[in-house]
């Protein structure tokens, strides 16, 4: 019984990563003696993130895709107090393409979370 080999990603030419900012606006809820409120800010967390073209093999099928990597990082400023509500994307990969072979064809979809060494 011959065993299915998993998918293979290779880049094509140099992957960049850019660095940069990503905002992330917050919010809370605040008491003092004489006015409950909301307050609102927006913090400043490290993003490194980029795309390049990727060979694609999953078995006897070939094609080419892109690859896309985006991570997030701790905050860098003005953070959120504690106790304050925000959403924070979460890092992540993917990788599309199309895939063919001398009889079949399909499209490949990946998405995992970022490692980088």
């Amino acid at each position: 019984m011959a065993t299915a080999t998993g998918p293979s990603v290779s880049p094509t030419a140099s992957f960049t990563m850019v660095s940069d900012q990503l905002p992330v606006q917050w919010q809370q809820f605040r008491c003092d003696p004489t006015f409950c409120g909301w307050t609102f800010g927006t913090a400043y967390y490290a993003r490194d993130h980029g795309a390049g073209p990727v060979d694609l093999r999953l078995g006897s099928l070939k094609g080419s895709g892109n690859l896309m990597v985006d991570r997030i990082g701790d905050c860098i400023s003005d953070c959120p107090p504690p106790g304050s509500f925000y959403w924070l994307p979460s890092s992540g990969a993917s990788v599309n393409g199309g895939v063919t072979s001398s009889k079949d064809a399909g499209t490949l979809q990946i998405y995992g979370s970022v490692v980088i060494r």
